[in-house]
């Protein structure tokens, strides 16, 4: 099964009107989802908030944009995601919020230096059977789209409970991926103990 199909059966099965969106993505808690998106917004205070340009990659069913509009309201939201289902669901809740359909790894999608951030949340979970040769050429990507910092996160390798079907990262193996891609990097793994942020810094 190609990894394209594996994300379909994956995600589509549970997209569901009355669902909360963190249950659709397969997030363990709404609470894990919050403190994925503070950690966000806590670096793109650090950035400079006023008036950015995001890119949510995987956006999902586009939870981020309600965050971000109690949060940080001065920031221009734009969403993409691989599954057109998901894609309709967002738009349906969120039909103010700028979301469209894509595979941004295929650098068809958007031009270079497209948004001031990008924002990757929950992409690289799901074990495909290619994720460690996929997420560097996919870093490579994140920081060609962005004019000022990329934020990403992973799983963590420490985690106590390693969910079947899904894929853990050392930081520091990371860490050594963005090196060559940003003149600044950052790891950020106090919010959760199963997971872990890279921001990339231009």
């Amino acid at each position: 099964m190609n990894p394209l199909q594996k994300i379909h059966n994956h995600y589509a099965p549970r997209i569901r009107e009355s669902e909360p969106g963190w249950k659709i993505l397969d997030w363990a808690s709404e609470q894990g989802q919050r403190l994925r998106f503070e950690t966000l917004a806590k670096h793109l205070r650090k950035s400079g908030a006023e008036s950015l340009t995001l890119l949510d990659v995987g956006c999902g069913t586009a939870d981020l944009f309600a965050f971000l509009q109690n949060e940080l309201p001065a920031i221009h939201y734009t969403g993409v995601d691989l599954l057109a289902e998901i894609v309709a669901e967002a738009k349906r809740r969120h039909a103010d919020a700028q979301i469209l359909q894509g595979d941004v790894f295929d650098g068809t999608v958007f031009p270079p230096r497209s948004f001031d951030v990008i924002f990757c949340s929950g992409v690289f979970n799901l074990d495909l059977g290619n994720n460690e040769t996929f997420v560097p050429r996919a870093l490579s990507v994140l920081r060609a789209l962005a004019r000022r910092a990329v934020v990403v996160n992973f799983l963590h390798a420490r985690a106590a409970n390693k969910f079947a079907g899904c894929h853990y990262y050392a930081p520091e193996t990371i860490m050594a991926l963005c090196q060559p891609l940003a003149p600044r990097v950052e790891l950020d793994e106090g919010y959760l103990e199963n997971d872990f942020t890279v921001v990339m810094r231009h």
